[in-house]
């Protein structure tokens, strides 16, 4: 049977203007600026990020923006793509004190040369994961528009989430055809995120106006996995897994 309100069109989209968004937050910092050879800026968010729809953003990293029944996009309120509840962001900037001039080896011409004048820097991201909307293989809601929702039936959530099974797929069930699931948007979230970058450098003076500037920098310096989001399709052939990551391994390079 054709479900569709006009059968005599493939398809009819459209647009709409209006929607509600919800976002609250506390923000905190703390900022010291370059004394006795340190600097840092430190910054933490607590937040919470509420609306009807918006866009995959990231490349799709952030989330689809789809939504379930085109009757009735209200429905669809629940957390946004970009939900991350908790997010540190820090940088600091320190001048080690060998060599001229600094507190320690600064008697010792030699190892002051080799030590002295370095400079390091760390860039520091953490954040809570963000989260996704679980769907169903087929769609069988006849949804003018969307995904479809499976019906929850248990609890989703694990006691202990890893990589090869991030949530609980047997907790939901396919809806009857023609009928919504009673699943929410972006109801469960992803692993979280922490990377770690560091680098090094010196100038070195070779002789009156010429100089060398050498660097060694580190992306994810701690090699600290971070993961993609899971699986989030209710089918034969899916389980909840997680198959990429947010963050590469740690990579090493020097400048010079």
């Amino acid at each position: 049977t054709n479900a569709r309100p006009y059968p005599e069109y493939q398809g009819i989209t459209g647009n709409k203007y209006i929607g509600i968004s919800n976002y609250n937050s506390l923000q905190a910092s703390i900022k010291k600026r370059m004394s006795h050879g340190l600097e840092f800026n430190f910054n933490y968010t607590w937040s919470k990020y509420l609306n009807e729809s918006d866009s995959s953003g990231q490349n799709g990293y952030a989330g689809a923006g789809g939504f379930q029944n085109a009757y009735n996009p209200r429905q669809n309120y629940g957390p946004s793509n970009f939900d991350i509840r908790d997010m540190f962001k820090g940088q600091v900037i320190y001048d080690l004190p060998f060599g001229k001039g600094r507190p320690f080896l600064n008697h010792n011409r030699l190892l002051g040369e080799a030590l002295g004048g370095w400079m390091s820097s760390a860039t520091i991201v953490a954040e809570t994961g963000r989260p996704f909307t679980v769907i169903m293989q087929h769609n069988t809601s006849y949804s003018q528009a969307g995904q479809l929702h499976p019906n929850v039936v248990g609890n989703p959530i694990l006691a202990n989430p890893s990589p090869a099974e991030w949530f609980n797929v047997n907790a939901y069930a396919a809806p009857a055809p023609g009928t919504f699931g009673d699943s929410g948007r972006n109801t469960l979230y992803g692993p979280g995120l922490l990377n770690v970058d560091f680098a090094l450098s010196k100038t070195f003076r070779i002789t009156h106006g010429v100089t060398f500037h050498l660097g060694a920098d580190a992306t994810n310096a701690i090699n600290h996995p971070s993961f993609g989001q899971p699986d989030r399709v209710i089918g034969p052939g899916h389980d909840g897994q997680i198959r990429s990551v947010s963050v590469g391994g740690r990579r090493m390079q020097l400048v010079g």
